[in-house]
């Protein structure tokens, strides 16, 4: 059988006169090079009519709703209609803006402004601006200032990818109301900032409150890119803020859940994840926890959290989660009432080239109620699959019976953003995790992508490629197919790029469902080494009619659409930028001060 790289330079120079974006797919006995991200073979079919507009869904916070599933109600945007083409149709423009935003559009339908109803988009940057645009026109409604972001320095982003650290994560509409919270410094620098709370109304961007939020005093300062959440919380009205820090897991370094009574507009709580320790910040590449509120057979309801922490120090005797799994109860006062942890970071030690960021955290978890769920993975890409409403609050000395741990999951780990056949997913020992498999990085990030009528899940780790699996009901996840394209695929190997793809999925109940995701064509954590970003594409993928078998046997996912190669010029990837899907139109952050608008 061909060897990849022989394939590859074989084929290469008749590919790339197609279009200069290849498939290098992961280097392993079930993906070897199969084709190109090259132009869509179905554009030449004939175009199908849209359907009529349906009108713009609100979407108030991260993902499309407290689950985070990342899937949105669509019934213009078929794969037929996709299949025909997409084009540029619009851009929501962001002046002075010179990164742009990093959190996800948020869209407020029939909003009354001056006695008429409007469509608006909000767009927090991380300038520190709200912009509210016409959905219809794509015009600015209103713009608010909320203050002076921190710049750009090292300190923070050794890649200075980000010119100014504001708004990282994605606001949370309550009520009529945008609620953000803002990195703000009088003079730009950290040391002199603090994050805030602040109340922005929809209808004319007025700012209603301001609310200082702890931390800004704390040894290692605080770094917030997860986003925002909300729930009626002890009959109150509840924001919660999850924070990371700028030194990950340094002394002095703490994650931590901070809870905002909106009405008396108050920090009414806030939990430090490693109280004994450093680390477990909470960050999962922009990513929300999941908020659930359940009731009793009295009917009295019970608000939780779930979400992943990050590198640092686990011991639940000392108050100390990181790297770990987390459910927290909420009722005025927060308690961690569940976890669970594969390993500790003092256990995996380093990798061979100094690296030891393992960050189970850098993904958010996906929470399924009706089969009792939790799924989740981190920089290994190895998913985990929970019991809901029973962890396994693993204890230190539990990690040195690994099998009796795992045997607390619903189902053994496997391997989730590629396939890896010579490595166990649950080792007995977890430094054998600290390889570069296939000589790239395979983290999956933000989170993955799910189908709840079909029980699709899909994922597209780094320098890998977009795959489908079914969830059953005992927590497994099945594989189905894969695509041909890749991410990252001008990245130098070793290591690759980063994130991933970074993906939704649309469709009209069980029926018409497309997968949508924005990847990288470097690294987008770094760019090219000489500015700290890369350029991208948007993919259309048919998300359960599949195609025919590859060359090494798997089935393959069917590519719709792609994008024109950097339109208008531009089209700076957002390393953590989902794409959205809302009335038949896609809508795609960029690190170059626009939202792009795709549609027929």
């Amino acid at each position: 059988m061909l060897r990849r790289d022989f394939l590859a330079t074989l084929l290469a120079p008749r590919l790339l006169a197609q279009d200069p974006h290849p498939v290098v797919n992961d280097d392993s006995a079930q993906h070897k090079m199969s084709g190109v991200n090259g132009p869509t073979s179905h554009l030449a079919m004939p175009k199908v009519q849209a359907p009529a507009s349906a009108g713009i869904q609100p979407i108030y916070t991260r993902s499309g709703g407290p689950l985070r599933y990342g899937a949105y109600h669509e019934t213009r945007l078929t794969p037929d209609v996709v299949r025909g083409g997409l084009h540029l149709v619009g851009q929501l423009v962001m002046s002075g803006d010179a990164r742009g935003m990093e959190a996800q559009p948020l869209f407020a339908p029939k909003v009354v402004r001056n006695g008429k109803t409007q469509d608006l988009v909000l767009c927090a940057t991380m300038a520190n601006r709200i912009y509210a645009f016409d959905a219809a026109t794509y015009k600015t409604v209103w713009m608010a200032e909320l203050g002076k972001p921190v710049n750009g320095t090292q300190k923070i982003d050794a890649w200075r990818t980000n010119d100014h650290f504001g708004i990282f994560s994605t606001p949370e509409i309550v009520g009529g109301n945008l609620y953000a919270c803002a990195w703000i410094s009088p003079n730009g620098t950290p040391e002199k900032a603090a994050h805030w709370l602040l109340e922005v109304r929809l209808t004319d961007g007025k700012i209603l409150r301001r609310l200082q939020l702890p931390g800004a005093n704390a040894a290692v300062q605080r770094k917030q890119r997860a986003s925002l959440c909300s729930s009626i919380a002890d009959g109150k009205r509840t924001i919660f803020i999850p924070f990371g820090t700028i030194q990950e897991a340094d002394n002095g370094a703490h994650g931590f859940i901070t809870a905002v009574d909106i009405d008396a507009w108050k920090v009414q709580a806030e939990l430090n994840l490693t109280q004994g320790g450093s680390g477990a910040g909470v960050w999962m590449a922009g990513q929300s926890p999941t908020v659930l509120v359940e009731k009793d057979s009295a009917g009295k309801e019970s608000t939780y959290l779930i979400f992943v922490t990050g590198n640092g120090d686990f011991n639940p005797a000392k108050g100390c989660y990181a790297e770990c799994f987390t459910k927290v109860h909420y009722d005025g006062a927060f308690s961690v009432v569940d976890w669970w942890t594969p390993w500790r970071d003092v256990d995996r030690g380093t990798f061979a080239d100094g690296w030891n960021d393992m960050d189970l955290a850098a993904a958010g978890p996906i929470v399924i109620p009706e089969y009792g769920l939790v799924l989740g993975a981190g920089k290994d890409s190895i998913l985990y699959s929970l019991d809901w409403r029973k962890f396994g609050m693993t204890q230190p000395g539990d990690l040195w019976q690994p099998a009796d741990n795992y045997a607390k999951l619903k189902t053994a780990p496997i391997w989730f953003g590629f396939y890896n056949g010579g490595a166990p997913a649950a080792p007995t020992d977890p430094k054998d995790l600290n390889r570069l498999f296939y000589n790239k990085t395979h983290h999956q990030h933000g989170s993955p992508t799910y189908w709840p009528e079909q029980h699709f899940l899909y994922t597209w780790c780094e320098n890998g490629n977009l795959r489908a699996g079914k969830v059953t009901p005992d927590g497994k996840w099945a594989f189905v197919a894969r695509s041909e394209e890749i991410a990252s695929p001008y990245s130098p190997v070793p290591a690759g790029g980063m994130p991933g793809g970074m993906l939704c999925v649309s469709s009209n109940g069980a029926n018409d469902g497309v997968i949508w995701a924005c990847v990288p064509d470097k690294d987008a954590n770094k760019g090219d080494d000489t500015k700290g970003y890369t350029t991208g594409r948007i993919f259309a993928f048919d998300a359960l009619h599949f195609g025919e078998k590859m060359q090494d046997g798997d089935q393959q996912i069917q590519r719709l659409w792609m994008s024109d190669v950097a339109p208008a010029g531009h089209h700076i990837f957002n390393k953590f930028g989902t794409p959205v899907v809302n009335d038949g139109r896609l809508w795609q952050t960029t690190y170059d001060g626009r939202v792009l608008v795709f549609g027929v």
